[in-house]
């Protein structure tokens, strides 16, 4: 994919107040609030990264895309760099295997993010539970 990246999702503004308000105290359970200020942690240091990421992607798109020629139409995006230029150029070489990196990281990050984000909401709903809020 030689496209955008989007990433998870999340909205941090309602936890941001609890946070900044003071009113995490509230919540009874300290591994639930752990829980919580850890979670923030982790979106705080995701959204670092992945912009960090996506800077260092898009670099190496536009010093890809200046290296090679394309042909498009209605339906399709083509490289028409001939084979023995591409393969005589070791700098667009070293930015193919930088970007296929970069997307790594990003795939590896994205998959991390969503992994805390799930545990995060199973501790919340065992919280919910457990406080009998709902069925």
């Amino acid at each position: 994919m030689l496209g955008g990246w989007k990433d998870e999702g999340y909205v941090r503004a309602t936890l941001d107040q609890v946070i900044n308000s003071g009113k995490l105290s509230l919540i009874r359970s300290q591994f639930l609030q752990d829980n919580i200020a850890a979670h923030l942690e982790v979106l705080a240091s995701s959204e670092n990264a992945f912009q960090n990421l996506g800077n260092m992607n898009l670099d190496t798109m536009i010093a890809m895309n200046q290296r090679l020629s394309f042909s498009f139409d209605d339906s399709a995006w083509e490289i028409t760099t001939p084979a023995n230029e591409l393969l005589a150029d070791q700098d667009l070489e070293r930015l193919v295997g930088h970007f296929g990196v970069v997307y790594t990281l990003m795939a590896n990050g994205h998959r991390t993010t969503v992994q805390r984000n799930q545990a995060y909401v199973a501790a919340l709903e065992a919280y919910v539970r457990e406080r009998e809020w709902v069925e």
